[in-house]
């Protein structure tokens, strides 16, 4: 199989030998340029040629994967909304505890922490609590402390704060956070994770290459530029077979590449011809 990168012009087989083919490169020259997709102009990233000489152009577009911003927003306006009326006061929030801690008599939950969440919410009685505030108290006795710069803070991060928030959720409907647990990844950012193909036809298809989902944290890229795929002439649809070339990550350390690895090759060697 043959890649020629966008402005290198010289061909190279990858097949454990470097070839340069001058005959081949005036062949496939008409091929080494800009497309467009309706009223769009897209820029050629490189050829691939098979074996059986079938050509397929990669282009980048200026279209770009999108999340799930509906479900998002409900999920946002979850979080901001109050607690609910009949779970306001210190009394009735610490009934909720409680309830937690019945359920979870049989876990590994420290449950002195939760107690102490208990009584600090009975201390406080029937006075009304936001849901800030609600939230800070679980980081603080159900959490763990964090350094950040010279001061410490409490994150709730732990298993216990983690299923009390869980147990809010599910039995009361108090939403505290956006979810973090990899199947809610793939439910509300799907468009921005791992690599997806699709809208494939006879003579073109897409392709977009996002954070690898196992590695997702806290902050990620919420778009990919989606990539078009265009096999030329009367030559076959074959990129679906070099997929595989981009669920690597060592060229781009912890994540998939936008383009198939082969081309940092190239790259590589024609930067290692330059210096010499």
């Amino acid at each position: 199989m043959e890649i020629q990168p966008n402005g290198n012009f010289q061909f190279y087989e990858i097949d454990g030998q470097d070839i340069f083919n001058w005959q081949k490169f005036e062949q496939y020259r008409k091929f080494m340029t800009d497309g467009s997709s309706g009223d769009k102009i897209e820029t050629l990233e490189g050829l691939v040629i098979s074996d059986t000489s079938d050509i397929n152009q990669i282009f980048i577009t200026d279209e770009i994967s999108i999340p799930d911003l509906s479900k998002i927003e409900a999920i946002l306006r979850e979080v901001e909304t109050e607690l609910p009326e009949n779970s306001r006061n210190g009394y009735e929030l610490a009934n909720i505890v409680e309830e937690f801690v019945e359920e979870q008599s049989a876990s590994n939950l420290d449950v002195e922490k939760l107690e102490a969440l208990s009584s600090e919410l009975r201390k406080i009685g029937s006075q009304t609590i936001s849901k800030v505030d609600f939230k800070s108290l679980i980081a603080q006795y159900l959490g763990t402390k964090r350094k950040s710069g010279d001061k410490e803070i409490d994150v709730s991060i732990t298993s216990e704060a983690t299923g009390f928030r869980d147990h809010l959720l599910d039995k009361h409907q108090i939403r505290l956070k956006l979810p973090q647990d990899n199947q809610s990844k793939e439910d509300l950012f799907d468009a921005s994770l791992n690599i997806k193909y699709f809208g494939e036809t006879e003579k073109q298809a897409y392709y977009l290459v996002g954070e690898r989902r196992d590695n997702v944290k806290l902050h990620f890229k919420d778009a990919c530029h989606l990539r078009r795929i265009v096999a030329v002439d009367d030559s076959k649809l074959i990129f679906r077979q070099i997929l595989p070339t981009m669920d690597v990550d060592f060229v781009r350390t912890g994540q998939s590449t936008v383009i198939p690895f082969p081309f940092k090759y190239i790259r590589e060697y024609k930067k290692f011809g330059d210096t010499k």
